[in-house]
């Protein structure tokens, strides 16, 4: 299952030391949960636009069981909570793989 999270932060609150703080804060999110997370992907927006979002994550996760485990996990609640008055907009996807 892939789980996708866009986030557009308001002006001037996105940079990166932020960006630096959540991939780190994912690296360890995915080493604790190693046989749930298969990978995390983190990509920042490269044009300017107002419609545009500056933070793209993507979360490849073992089964779809896995994404409440991940969402409770107290790393993730500590993210979401630290960056929640920095973020305008956040909105989330999820897939299942198909052969």
């Amino acid at each position: 299952m892939v789980h996708l999270v866009l986030m557009k932060f308001y002006p001037g609150k996105f940079n990166e030391n932020v960006l630096r703080t959540i991939h780190m804060g994912y690296a360890e999110i995915q080493q604790e949960l190693k046989d749930r997370i298969l990978s995390v992907h983190l990509w920042r927006n490269c044009i300017e636009r107002d419609q545009n979002m500056d933070l793209m994550i993507q979360i490849d996760l073992s089964a779809p069981e896995d994404l409440q485990v991940y969402l409770r996990h107290p790393r993730h609640v500590a993210l979401m909570q630290k960056y929640q008055s920095d973020i305008v907009s956040i909105v989330s996807f999820d897939r299942e793989e198909t052969e």
